[in-house]
């Protein structure tokens, strides 16, 4: 069962879609621990006034927290995802 549009079954596309998702959290959550959590609300020049802000100590952890849980529940996912597309791709 073809789609007409891009030649693709509905598999793939869901496969791409769900690597494009998985890949954009896991750059979201590598952002996160490069910049200790500070990535949501800032420009670079104001992320380098406030990482050192002891004022932003909470909103450093929440940002670690959120990167750490990405990096344990998404790469199984993102792999699996990678897995499976390449399987059919292959077959």
């Amino acid at each position: 069962m073809n789609n007409t549009l891009t030649g693709l079954d509905h598999l793939t596309v869901l496969l791409f879609v769900g690597l494009a998702i998985t890949g954009f959290l896991l750059l979201l959550a590598i952002l996160l621990q490069i910049t200790s959590g500070l990535f949501w609300a800032r420009s670079p020049q104001k992320f380098k006034e406030d990482v050192t802000k002891s004022a932003y100590k909470k909103e450093r952890e929440i940002g670690l927290r959120i990167s750490h849980l990405i990096f344990v529940v998404v790469p199984p996912f993102f792999v699996a995802f990678l897995l499976i597309l390449c399987w059919l791709l292959l077959k």
